[in-house]
């Protein structure tokens, strides 16, 4: 998710673990914000391979290799607590302040706690990870909420504002009429979803006034729980629909994935890919599945989430209903698919790529992820790779080839 929601959930980490102490030891300022620092550093360390993977240069493939990778594993978790416990040994050691041993213990404990959550909350999302690397390189997906979630904002705003000062007050302000403002002029969300959005966000302001702090804590990360609850019970939800759907409209194709990727605020419209193969023929096809018709139809999903029309996407001719609306096909042949996944570049591109298009132009070949493609050739999920025979091993991370399911011949 995005590094606003990995801070949100970091400082309140922060804060739980303090409040959970402060009924055996007295309420200590100094030791509240070192919790908050340390899982704030903690729940954000992994994304500092976005910093260090520029710096090795391969550009745009390399990054889309490297970006949650080894950082995001859970064995990576010992070097980077390693790091936050430097972090802060030094700002002690500068401060001329010191803990106790009982205090490292629990700093070190937030910081476990801050690097797995951090994993979980880029697990939720159609991107992916790879946690059990080495044991395992396979990429998991939760394909259950988007990368940017408004309502877990929301839910975790309230009870930081009461527990800033003046100038953190006005950020912790600006930033919830931001997430509101964001969600009414972006033109993505529904003007329902904004109306219970905004409802939501001032059930928990008002309710956090009447609250002591530790009650503040426990409501809010009870209520971003129950955000996740919802939106993998309406993944699950969707799945189940859309997969029965896929076998009842397309008999003669198998099934390989369903991708699923709900729009930010907005449980009622999800974004579907369907990987098959039909024959010799490789075969994606896009649309969006809205589980609530009576309120909110697919054909609306379309016309919040589109933007411009896809030239590698083909008109389906598919029966349309309200649950669901297509937008269109990419067509390739396996064998195609199976001969540039044998060139060099190409072949790490694809130990990324869930959902792979191509195009060839000439001697190279530009390759995509229908995922993160809305009708542009350009984009950070496209790259433009010379057609190179990998005539020996490519460099770079040995993770698993989502679509190792079709390149196995």
């Amino acid at each position: 998710m995005d590094n606003l929601t990995h801070s949100l959930v970091g400082l309140a980490i922060g804060e739980a673990s303090y409040q959970l102490q402060i009924s055996r030891r007295e309420a200590d300022s100094f030791r509240r914000r070192l919790l908050w620092v340390s899982s704030l550093i903690a729940s954000n360390l992994p994304d500092a391979d976005s910093l260090w993977v520029p710096l090795l240069g391969g550009g745009k493939l390399r990054y889309l290799l490297q970006h949650r990778g080894y950082s995001h594993t859970l064995i990576g978790v010992v070097p980077q607590l390693l790091v936050v416990m430097f972090l802060i040994w030094l700002f002690l050691k500068l401060t001329k302040r010191k803990l106790l041993l009982g205090d490292w213990y629990i700093v070190g404990l937030t910081g476990v706690i801050g690097l797995v959550v951090h994993i979980f909350l880029d697990f939720v999302g159609s991107y992916g990870v790879h946690p059990f690397w080495p044991w395992s390189g396979r990429w998991v997906y939760g394909d259950a909420i988007f990368i940017v979630e408004p309502f877990v904002w929301c839910s975790l705003l309230p009870w930081l504002f009461f527990s800033t000062r003046k100038i953190g007050k006005w950020l912790i302000g600006a930033l919830q009429l931001a997430a509101i403002g964001l969600c009414v002029y972006s033109g993505i969300v529904p003007g329902l979803m904004v109306g219970v959005l905004i409802v939501w966000a001032s059930g928990l302001w008002l309710t956090s006034v009447f609250l002591m702090d530790k009650q503040r804590i426990m409501l809010a990360l009870g209520v971003c729980v129950s955000v996740f609850v919802v939106f993998f019970y309406i993944h699950q939800v969707v799945y189940r629909y859309t997969t029965a759907k896929a076998y009842s409209l397309f008999p003669k194709a198998e099934l390989h994935d369903v991708i699923l990727s709900p729009l930010p605020a907005n449980p009622l419209c999800w974004q579907l890919i369907l990987v098959q193969t039909e024959g010799s023929a490789y075969l994606m096809r896009k649309g969006f599945v809205a589980p609530m018709p009576a309120v909110l139809e697919a054909s609306s999903c379309v016309a919040l989430w589109s933007t411009q029309a896809s030239s590698i996407l083909r008109p389906m001719d598919q029966m349309e209903n309200p649950h669901m609306k297509w937008v269109g096909e990419f067509r390739g042949s396996v064998m195609d698919f199976r001969r540039i996944a044998k060139l060099r570049e190409p072949s790490l591109f694809l130990r990324f790529s869930r959902a792979p298009f191509w195009i060839s132009l000439g001697n190279n070949v530009v390759l995509g992820d229908l995922r993160f493609h809305r009708g542009s050739t350009q984009g950070f999920s496209v790259v433009e790779v010379e057609t190179e025979p990998a005539s020996f091993p490519a460099e770079g991370p040995n993770w698993i080839p989502p679509r190792s399911d079709i390149l196995k011949e």
